[in-house]
């Protein structure tokens, strides 16, 4: 269900959402408002996983880690990329972090599973690993929408809107490898958003995801 909301927001992103970053300027609701929504979401659920870790007794707490575990690894199996990066980087906050007792009780196999995840997950070079799994994995799938923001700032930060031709007398013409590059990018997502996942819905279900709530985080 998880995978199901998240695809139904990022169907909506348009490609006119990707130019100028958008997502990042003071009317970015208007220019960006799905990305917005789509940024939005992973935090939600960062938080929301984070808030339910800290809360719970520690039994609880323990069937509630092993169990986001357990999503994130069925998550990777659907190559919904950035569930798995909201669930890793909820799971392993600094609030979480401090759970030593929870950690230790974890059984052996489920570390192993969260540390897979982690190594997918990890900033290494620009999450080299992340980008490479995404770009390999057969459709339908879901790129974690900050390498991908990141690597649109990249191309439009480093390369300039317009060349100065010498040959040409010194003239500004427009920088068409810049265009090139940024559209590469943006059919990437019109390709990923054409491939729709097969699942079952589970109104229930979808509804307790869309209208959980975070609380106050506590230690361990």
């Amino acid at each position: 269900q998880i995978t199901l909301i998240e695809f139904e927001i990022f169907q909506r992103i348009q490609p006119k959402e990707f130019l100028n970053q958008n997502w990042e300027q003071t009317n970015k609701l208007e220019k960006a408002p799905n990305i917005c929504a789509y940024i939005n979401r992973c935090n939600d659920m960062r938080n929301l996983i984070e808030s339910l870790l800290v809360q719970l007794e520690f039994e609880d707490r323990k069937l509630m880690l092993a169990k986001w575990i357990q999503v994130a690894k069925h998550c990777l199996q659907l190559n919904n990329y950035n569930a798995v990066m909201e669930i890793v980087t909820g799971i392993q906050t600094p609030a979480t972090s401090r759970l030593a007792r929870t950690w230790e009780a974890l059984p052996s196999a489920l570390k192993d599973t969260f540390k897979e995840l982690q190594a997918i997950a990890a900033p290494d070079s620009n999450f080299k690993l992340l980008r490479e799994r995404v770009a390999s994995a057969p459709p339908p799938k879901l790129p974690f929408i900050g390498t991908f923001l990141a690597v649109i700032t990249f191309i439009e930060i480093g390369n300039p809107n317009y060349i100065t031709v010498e040959s040409e007398g010194g003239a500004k013409l427009i920088n068409f490898a810049k265009r090139q590059l940024l559209t590469s990018r943006i059919v990437d997502v019109l390709t990923y958003q054409q491939q729709k996942y097969n699942l079952e819905v589970s109104q229930e279900l979808r509804t307790n995801i869309l209208h959980a709530h975070t609380i106050i985080p506590e230690s361990e």
